[in-house]
């Protein structure tokens, strides 16, 4: 990405999915105003910097729930979600799927790849 500002708040979320992030902050970090934020953010990333966060904290939550055995409300601390109720209801409207029913599933495609597609 071209774009120095925007490449400057991506990874910034990457770094710290867990921080309370705000369109403010990272405005600020970036050096630019909200609004200019968030227009070339979306003109680079193809949505809003809070939306591409919840991507990225998703994506984390899929990672720690595939890799290690931690509690829910452990997840949700990790990936910046102060309760684990607030955090399931993201993670499923994101995903399809409850966090625990992911950890099932994912389970599953580990114990027996070739009844999920992968290669064998």
């Amino acid at each position: 990405m071209a774009d120095p500002p925007v490449r400057t708040v991506v990874s910034l979320m990457h770094e710290d999915c867990a921080h309370p992030w705000t369109l403010e902050e990272l405005a600020a970090r970036a050096g630019l105003s909200r609004t200019v934020l968030a227009e070339r953010f979306r003109s680079a990333m193809g949505e809003t910097p809070l939306a591409y966060l919840r991507t990225v904290r998703m994506q984390k939550a899929m990672q720690i729930l595939s890799e290690t055995a931690h509690t829910l409300e452990q997840v949700a601390q990790a990936v910046g979600y102060q309760d684990a109720f607030g955090f399931s209801k993201v993670f499923k409207r994101s995903t399809g799927l409850s966090p625990r029913e992911f950890r099932q599933r994912d389970a599953q495609e580990q114990a027996m790849p070739w009844r999920f597609g992968a290669a064998g």
